[in-house]
């Protein structure tokens, strides 16, 4: 096992104790961004995201930019947008790496950018946070690149600070510290060289330390189009049963066409922690994903896991993991799954992107309910910004 340098846990630790309100974190985070020299540099968006569009028209009525705007892309779609050339992320190496100043705007691929840049010597990097938190004509509002994203994270891990520094000592490995730590370190500071990304994981199924009876009746929650049980499938493990759940009806359609084998059983359901009818916001193409809303432009069917498999009164099969990942409903589906955790203690694998307080507000439930569960955090993207998974694991099924 690669160990994380000893600094970057205590000094995750030494900032989240040091600052006592958000005026002084973004007073120092406001320092960095009156540093940025904008004067006859190349300016390098790097991810032709929504954010990146926006911020092209608003650099290109910036007084003070006398130097070119470039845009480098993951994946190359097209060679111009308005007016501004569109280059492959394998051709940065052409940039003079003094001479640029390189903006990453991609979430899933923020760290992808970042270990090649800092592989080049680059020495003026920094990502859209600075921009949209510390000046408001860069804050365009677009969903998932907002500023209030990074101030709540701000309010809320220094709210709450006794509990991550717990938290924080007693994941279960290493590589989880390093994780949680940077997440801590890039708030507090939009420092871009805390969001590489050491090591990237499969979805779910590319942790080390799952016990070996996790697959046998395996619960997956936001099934989407099926991709969570074609990558279950391909692993060919044993298994008894597998439960999909997906409330969008298109979607469903689109996973049971994957596999007819009679122990996967398909279910068009939200689960929650009511049992009824639910507004959800369906989107209109099958790659994009719906949630449960009270704006919601169309009714679903709702259940909670213990009604749903339960017999008279007590879970009817031996789950021994359940998966997660339901656009912010997380929460709402461990109310629903109380008696399922605390008689059978299953592997859980939960989706921690969604919400500022999902890590606290989601161990703190499992741990009422099973105290002997160890947490793990793992990465799933170029980014330790989103795809985080969260591992609870009973402390007496850990594949050591």
């Amino acid at each position: 096992m690669i160990l994380p340098p000893p600094h970057i846990i205590s000094e995750a630790v030494s900032l989240i104790s040091y600052y006592h309100n958000e005026k002084d974190v973004l007073a120092n985070i406001h320092k960095k961004y009156e540093s940025i020299n904008w004067i006859n540099m190349n300016i390098v968006l790097c991810g032709f995201s929504p954010y990146a569009r926006k911020l092209v028209d608003s650099l290109k009525e910036d007084i003070r930019l006398n130097g070119k705007i470039s845009i480098v892309d993951v994946e190359v779609h097209s060679n111009i947008y308005n007016g501004i050339p569109i280059k492959s992320f394998n051709d940065m190496s052409e940039y003079d790496m003094d001479k640029s100043l390189f903006i990453i705007c991609s979430n899933p691929y923020m760290g992808l950018f970042i270990n090649l840049l800092k592989k080049l010597n680059a020495g003026n990097i920094i990502t859209y946070h600075l921009l949209n938190v510390c000046d408001d004509k860069y804050d365009y509002n677009l969903e998932r690149y907002n500023a209030w994203i990074v101030k709540d994270r701000i309010t809320h891990f220094l709210e709450n600070r006794e509990y991550y520094i717990d938290f924080l000592e007693n994941l279960g490995d290493e590589e989880s510290k390093e994780i949680l730590s940077k997440l801590i370190l890039y708030v507090f500071t939009l420092d871009a060289t805390y969001c590489d990304v050491k090591s990237i994981h499969p979805p779910y199924f590319g942790f080390e330390n799952l016990p070996l009876n996790t697959y046998n009746c395996f619960i997956d929650l936001g099934g989407f189009n099926g991709d969570t049980l074609r990558d279950f499938l391909s692993l060919k493990h044993n298994f008894d049963e597998y439960w999909y759940f997906e409330p969008d009806e298109d979607l469903f359609k689109e996973a049971k066409k994957i596999s007819s084998d009679q122990r996967v059983r398909y279910n068009n359901l939200a689960i929650g922690s009511k049992v009824g009818d639910v507004l959800f916001s369906k989107t209109p193409d099958l790659s994009s994903v719906g949630f449960i809303t009270d704006t919601g432009n169309t009714v679903v069917k709702m259940d909670t896991l213990d009604n749903f498999l339960s017999k008279d009164g007590l879970p009817r099969i031996n789950i021994t993991c359940i998966k997660m990942d339901v656009e912010g409903s997380e929460y709402d589906v461990l109310l629903g799954a109380k008696k399922i955790i605390s008689v059978h203690h299953p592997v859980l694998m939960i989706s921690i992107e969604h919400k500022t307080d999902d890590i606290k507000k989601l161990s703190e439930y499992i741990k009422s309910l099973f105290d002997r569960y160890v947490f793990y955090i793992r990465c799933c993207a170029e980014s330790i910004l989103t795809d985080l998974t969260m591992y609870a694991i009973p402390r007496s099924k850990i594949n050591d």
